[in-house]
């Protein structure tokens, strides 16, 4: 039996977040060429974090669709978790969301 982990608010919070402020630029790139031809490209899955990825299927005629999970209920996800009257928290739990995204540029 393999080794439980335990969940905890952080956590839960923290994945969350990911969903929320995920981009599909980190799992997907494009280009336009100057005949105005666009070309896709899909990074390797070894090279990524897959969590928040829904869907990926390729069709029949070679069609893909790519779907992340749902920014937007993330969003409101979180939103739950703050206190809306208390602006300390609410600004310390912001604070807290940009240093686990390790400084990226959240908003």
């Amino acid at each position: 039996m393999g080794r439980r982990r335990k969940i905890t608010r952080e956590k839960v919070i923290d994945a969350i977040a990911s969903i929320a402020f995920d981009d599909i630029g980190r799992y997907l790139s494009y280009t336009t060429d100057e005949e105005g031809k666009t070309s896709l490209k899909v990074k390797d899955s070894a090279c990524v974090d897959t969590r928040n990825i829904q869907e990926v299927t390729v069709g029949r005629d070679g069609r893909l669709t790519f779907k992340l999970y749902s920014r937007e209920r993330a969003l409101y996800r979180l939103v739950d978790l703050v206190e809306p009257d208390d602006h300390q928290a609410s600004g310390e739990f912001i604070k807290a969301l940009q240093q686990s995204f390790d400084g990226e540029e959240l908003f």
